[in-house]
């Protein structure tokens, strides 16, 4: 074969050996627990049966790896698939964001290009998504946390679980704006 030519594509070997994502590959490493593309189903190896806080820890992880692993799309489709994925209904949806039925509906539609730190905490927050997640959703709505909203990722990452009322209150006490709908901020004010 002359050297201006190259050889196609199928007569080429791979030039050291499998894969590096093939299951070959995986297990022909001595002792390679690399986990399989999706852990969804499978019962946990049996370090995070130990203690209920390594259980959870595995169920994050593993309810993260598959977000994560997900074809990425824009804010609100991301995060109606989490609505979906959650199974929860528009009520409570809204109970636990504290977001509107209109809010419901426009990211059902696909109809909020640029939401506000405060919608998307609530979000994050009324939906349990945690830091990773949080974060994830935060980059598609193109906030950044910078070092003046560090108290925002602390929360994320530290209060998973807590509720909206919660998670507001301990930003406003370090300094944070309320991140409440303005409707439920003057109703508690008087």
């Amino acid at each position: 074969m002359p050297s201006s030519q190259s050889a196609p594509l199928t007569a080429m070997k791979p030039l050291v050996g499998p894969s590096i994502d093939s299951a070959g590959y995986r297990t022909s490493i001595p002792g390679n627990k690399r986990p399989p593309s999706s852990i969804e189903n499978q019962k946990p190896p049996a370090l995070f049966e130990r203690t209920p806080k390594l259980k959870q820890f595995y169920a994050e992880y593993a309810e993260e790896r598959e977000c994560l692993e997900m074809p990425p799309v824009g804010f609100a489709l991301s995060v109606w698939r989490h609505i979906v994925r959650k199974s929860y209904t528009r009520k409570e949806f809204c109970e636990k964001t504290l977001l509107s039925e209109k809010m419901y509906e426009r990211l059902r539609d696909d109809q909020v290009p640029r939401p506000s730190i405060e919608t998307v905490m609530l979000i994050c927050i009324g939906l349990d998504l945690g830091g990773v997640l949080g974060e994830q959703l935060l980059d598609l709505a193109e906030i950044r946390l910078t070092k003046e909203r560090w108290g925002y990722r602390k929360v994320l990452y530290e209060c998973r679980g807590a509720s909206v009322y919660e998670c507001d209150e301990i930003l406003t006490t370090l300094g944070f704006p309320s991140i409440l709908p303005k409707q439920i901020r003057t109703s508690e004010d008087s």
